[in-house]
């Protein structure tokens, strides 16, 4: 069915060391655990530090990005082999880092845990 949909493009992100784009991205794959960082091969930083997630109630997270506290910047959110939507709630830069939280959502409304993948350009 046609769907609206949202989509960034950047060269250079990740694509090297020496990457001028500065960004992050991460797929979040543990959605039922508080604390935890993803699998090094599905995340990047561009300042090379790990990325980390936090859930601090059902469906809700904050995605920790390290080296990244800068104002602005855009984030995108997509849930992942789930029915449930994710979205984003708020960004911001605090005590080094850029925090994203997301909040991801069943089909009748209510909190639930989901996997999601997380784009910020800074």
């Amino acid at each position: 069915m046609d769907a609206p949909f949202a989509l960034s493009f950047t060269a250079d992100l990740g694509s090297s060391p020496t990457a001028r784009v500065p960004g992050a991205y991460l797929w979040a794959d543990k959605p039922g655990e508080a604390a935890y960082t993803p699998t090094k091969e599905y995340q990047y930083n561009s300042t090379h530090a790990l990325n980390t997630v936090t859930r601090s109630a059902s469906g809700t997270y904050t995605a920790h990005l390290p080296g990244l506290a800068r104002k602005g910047g855009h984030v995108q959110v997509s849930a992942y082999r789930t029915t449930a939507t994710c979205g984003v709630t708020g960004w911001r830069p605090a005590e080094r880092e850029q925090r994203v939280d997301v909040v991801c959502r069943a089909p009748t409304g209510e909190p639930v845990d989901a996997q999601f993948a997380l784009v910020y350009l800074g």
